[in-house]
């Protein structure tokens, strides 16, 4: 059986998309402006 090893969750807005994540009982929390640049720090932000 697979088990999930974390949750995200993501708003998107015209200008900007705030994304949370859930990863082993600890929140995290970060907004990114919503252009390639910011996908690109998302990502980079993901990895870490």
């Amino acid at each position: 059986m697979n088990e999930i090893a974390g949750v995200v969750g993501i708003d998107v807005a015209k200008r900007k998309f705030d994304v949370a994540l859930l990863f082993h009982n600890k929140i995290k929390s970060k907004v990114f402006v919503n252009t390639s640049i910011g996908h690109k720090a998302f990502a980079e932000w993901l990895q870490k």
